[in-house]
């Protein structure tokens, strides 16, 4: 590429595309595929009376992360981008937070821990929305699809798990019922 105005030879920068975001997205399933998805963490488990039918989670989750990572493109290729780094490292933490989460969580059985990082996962994504709004407003709005689940998951669904159910990982016995 060549520079307009002072006919320099500008770097050419590789862009990151689908197919990348997809190999990714294999990559960061893979602990996950591994624990595997249980319904009932284990007998007796109690489930928040709100929560959507375990069939559906693969669709909103694989929703969700359609458009997290079509949000992370954007932040990547934008060199430009106001923040750049800390968007960068919001994403980072989501998708280890996302990675980690099925070990402690199904793994572990902890309804506790679980909880905990799906909170995160809320916070991290209102952060990212709140910093894309002025950086990026297109991204923002591809990261609002996380901040619903994250509200509803993380301050519902979790909150209610960890009241009502004893963690066996923890050693700790329902809060409530």
């Amino acid at each position: 590429m060549i520079d307009s105005v002072s006919h320099r030879v500008m770097p050419q920068y590789p862009k990151f595309v689908w197919w990348h975001a997809a190999v990714f997205l294999l990559v960061v399933n893979i602990p996950g595929s591994l624990v595997g998805f249980r319904d009932e963490l284990y007998p007796g488990y109690r489930v928040p009376p709100l929560r959507p039918p375990a069939e559906l989670f693969p669709f909103i989750w694989l929703g969700i992360n359609i458009c997290t990572l079509w949000a992370g493109l954007r932040i990547l290729n934008n060199r430009n981008l106001n923040r750049r780094p800390i968007h960068i490292g919001l994403q980072a933490a989501f998708w280890l937070d996302f990675a980690i989460f099925p070990y402690f969580f199904f793994g572990q059985s902890s309804p506790v821990l679980g909880g905990l990082l799906t909170m995160l996962i809320f916070v991290i994504a209102a952060a990212e929305v709140a910093l894309l709004w002025r950086d990026d407003r297109k991204a923002a709005y591809l990261m609002m699809p996380l901040l619903a689940w994250g509200a509803f998951a993380g301050l519902y669904a979790s909150t209610w798990q960890m009241l009502f159910n004893a963690d066996p990982y923890l050693g700790t016995s329902a809060l409530l019922g």
